[in-house]
């Protein structure tokens, strides 16, 4: 069958769940601007702005286990969007002296971008027809990217709280339609689960586990997430000749583009070597622009080097690692492995979100570029020796 079939309208409508991740991680940018420029909000508390929605998307992951105990999918998805909403108009009511107000809805809002990361590929690999997987499974990374399109373009014309509107809106519409998403119920979850505590911790599974962890550390302090929250800020240091917002979209687009087209790619050349390429090509481009905003080369440049970043990303250091930790071991696992891998993600993210402020201070803008750089390249070496090269993504990883 070909591609335009009913599992891809359902999957539009599941992947306004991708959506709330990017609007969340994507608001962090433009905000901290303008609360710094108009309300005078001081750096700390702006760190904690943009940080403490991925302390708390840890929790995320274990909420999300404790409502499939009670509800299907589709309702799992309309409680976390009536609680997200919920956060949106928090912040619709922040104001200089209530500043406290935007912290406590970001810390909600990370429990839902938690939710949120681990239920949409989730409930598109279920609804995936069998002779289209990756491409389903690419349509979540690419939705994250459009959403935080969305909101660095209208940035440009609407204040930080009109910002909240279209959230609001789009988890408004998918409350309405995810009811026409047929119902998926896995029954076993439950028990699986109790299992798989007792058994992954035998010493021929701890290698594989520790792998999969820091494959997630890797990708966090490639500065991926750092980059997104400071965006705004770090093309200003730049010196664009267009609007930050206008350039940020530019550069994330192309993420979208190679993730969807070269999602294919991993069955062709196999794990190892395409995790190799982005890693070595992630931490050129980023030493490049490092270089660039240190010797003050044409702003044309680092446009360029970020566009390539963004591919070089998307095509292994960006998707893999997110699916490297459930296909390394026996199927059995997979859920206790992938709240591991996502509850480490978090807690990597909410690290170098934290530490990127003082880092900048310390070593400046193009320092924790080239801080990034070395990391992806260390981790290009790493998955060398650690990443097995198995073409076949259906099958775990041997003993």
């Amino acid at each position: 069958m070909g591609l335009f079939r009913k599992e891809l309208l359902y999957a539009v409508i599941i992947q306004f769940t991708s959506f709330s991740f990017g609007f969340i991680l994507a608001i962090a940018s433009p905000a901290a601007d303008w609360y710094k420029e108009n309300w005078n909000i001081s750096d700390t508390l702006i760190t904690y702005y943009q940080s403490l929605p991925s302390a708390t998307a840890i929790a995320g992951t274990y909420v999300l286990a404790a409502l499939f105990h009670f509800f299907g999918r589709n309702m799992t998805t309309t409680i976390v969007n009536i609680f997200t909403i919920l956060t949106w108009v928090m912040l619709l009511f922040v104001t200089k002296t209530t500043f406290w107000l935007a912290l406590v809805a970001r810390v909600m809002q990370g429990i839902s971008m938690g939710v949120s990361s681990a239920l949409a590929p989730l409930h598109l690999s279920e609804i995936a027809p069998e002779d289209s997987k990756g491409f389903y499974a690419s349509i979540n990374t690419a939705s994250i990217t459009l959403a935080i399109i969305i909101f660095f373009c209208c940035a440009e014309f609407l204040k930080p709280n009109e910002l909240n509107y279209i959230a609001i809106a789009v988890h408004a519409l998918q409350t309405f339609t995810i009811w026409f998403v047929p119902e998926t119920k896995p029954k076993e979850e439950k028990h699986e689960d109790q299992t798989v505590k007792e058994s992954i911790c035998q010493p021929q599974y701890i290698k594989l586990v520790c792998v999969a962890i820091s494959i997630m550390f890797i990708q966090q302090f490639s500065g991926p997430n750092a980059i997104t929250v400071n965006f705004f800020q770090v093309l200003k240091k730049a010196k664009l000749s267009i609007k930050e917002g206008f350039a940020a979209s530019i550069i994330m687009t192309t993420q979208i583009l190679s993730t969807i087209f070269l999602s294919g790619y991993v069955d062709k050349f196999g794990r190892k070597i395409l995790w190799i390429i982005s890693c070595m090509s992630v931490g050129i481009t980023l030493g490049l622009f490092g270089l660039s905003l240190q010797l003050n080369w044409n702003p044309f440049i680092g446009i360029v080097d970020l566009c390539i970043f963004q591919i070089a990303f998307g095509l292994g250091l960006g998707p893999m690692p997110w699916y490297l930790g459930p296909q390394m071991l026996p199927p059995q696992f997979g859920g206790t492995i992938a709240s591991i891998c996502t509850s480490t993600n978090w807690l990597f993210s909410f690290a170098i979100i934290q530490l990127y402020s003082p880092m900048e201070k310390f070593i400046k803008t193009c320092g924790c570029f080239y801080f990034f750089a070395g990391i992806a390249i260390v981790g290009g070496i790493y998955g060398y020796f650690f990443i097995k090269d198995n073409k076949d993504s259906s099958k775990y990883e041997e003993i």
